[in-house]
C-alpha cells in the first residue's frame, strides 16, 4: 500500500536539510576522487620515469622505472646492483643479455595483460573503506593529497594503504606511496614520478 502524500512533506524538508550540509558531500567527493586514481594509469598512461623503493621485510630494492606506454616499459634495479634490466614490449618480457641485446623471458596476450590490469584497478576502486583529502606542502608547491584505504584485492592479501601527491595543474601524481602485503609478507613502496615526454624505450628484434 502507497504511503499517504502528506508524509512526503516533511521527509522531502528533512533531505533537503542533510544534502546541504558539507561533510557527507565532501566525503563523497574525496571517495569519488579516489577511485578516479586508483582507475587511471599513472600520468593517465604518458610516458614518465618513477624512481621506485620497495621495503620488504628489512630489505630494500630501488629501481627506476620508465614507462612509454602501458605495454611498453622498462624496470632497471639501482640498488642492489647487478640484476639485469627487464624491458616490456607488447606482452613480451626481455632480459638484457649484458652485450647491448636482449633475450626473451616469456610472452603473453597483451590484451589479456591489459584487460586483467584494468580489472584490478575497478575492483580497487570498488572497495574503497576510506578516503581522506587535503593539501600540503611538496618540493616548493602545493599539491593534492589523496589517500585512503582498500580492502583487500588481489594480488594482495590484506588491505591497501594508498597516497597519492598530485600536481593539481596537471592531475598527474608527483609521488604515489603503498603499504600492503602479498603472501603475507608486509611491503612498503614510494614512486617518485617524472614526467619524460620524448621517452623511447628500445623495441627488441
Amino acid at each position: 500500500m502507497s504511503r499517504p502524500i502528506a508524509c512526503h512533506a516533511p521527509l522531502a524538508l528533512v533531505s533537503a536539510f542533510l544534502l546541504a550540509l558539507p561533510l557527507p558531500a565532501s566525503a563523497d567527493a574525496c571517495t569519488d576522487r579516489l577511485a578516479g586514481q586508483l582507475m587511471r594509469l599513472p600520468h593517465g598512461g604518458a610516458p614518465y620515469e618513477a624512481l621506485t623503493t620497495v621495503d620488504s621485510a628489512g630489505f630494500k630494492t630501488v629501481i627506476l622505472q620508465r614507462f612509454q606506454h602501458e605495454l611498453h616499459y622498462a624496470n632497471a634495479t639501482i640498488d642492489p646492483k647487478g640484476a639485469p634490466e627487464i624491458l616490456m614490449h607488447d606482452g613480451v618480457t626481455y632480459m638484457a643479455d649484458g652485450a647491448g641485446g636482449w633475450s626473451r623471458v616469456h610472452a603473453a596476450d597483451p590484451a589479456e595483460m591489459q584487460r586483467q590490469a584494468a580489472e584490478i584497478r575497478a575492483a580497487q576502486a570498488a572497495a574503497i573503506l576510506q578516503a581522506s583529502c587535503d593539501t600540503l606542502p611538496h618540493d616548493g608547491r602545493t599539491v593534492d593529497r589523496i589517500s585512503g584505504r582498500i580492502a583487500p584485492v588481489p594480488p594482495y592479501d590484506g588491505e591497501l594503504a594508498i597516497l597519492y601527491l598530485v600536481d593539481p595543474a596537471t592531475g598527474n601524481e608527483v609521488r604515489t606511496e603503498m603499504d600492503y602485503s602479498i603472501n603475507g609478507v608486509a611491503m612498503r613502496a614510494t614512486f617518485d614520478f617524472t614526467p619524460a615526454p620524448g621517452l623511447a624505450l628500445p623495441v627488441p628484434v
